[in-house]
């Protein structure tokens, strides 16, 4: 069960930072417009500028960080 519980901690960040990006992309506010670029052929992207940059930085590392009990040694 504690395996299962940090899956799900697992699983809630990362729909967290999915969620955050998605925002950034439909809601851009004043400044942050011209890094957004839409592009046809791969739909959109996001041109990271040196505030979001920041932003996703420090969520990665939050992220990384996340223990789970999982053991790879498993015989």
């Amino acid at each position: 069960m504690g395996d299962q519980l940090n899956l799900n901690k697992t699983d809630v960040a990362t729909q967290w930072s999915l969620q955050m990006l998605s925002s950034l992309k439909r809601n851009p506010s004043k400044s942050d417009r011209p890094s957004i670029i839409h592009d046809e052929q791969e739909h959109s992207k996001v041109n990271l500028s040196s505030k979001n940059s920041t932003t996703l930085t420090e969520l990665s590392q939050s992220v990384t960080t996340i223990a789970t009990n999982h053991s790879v040694d498993k015989i």
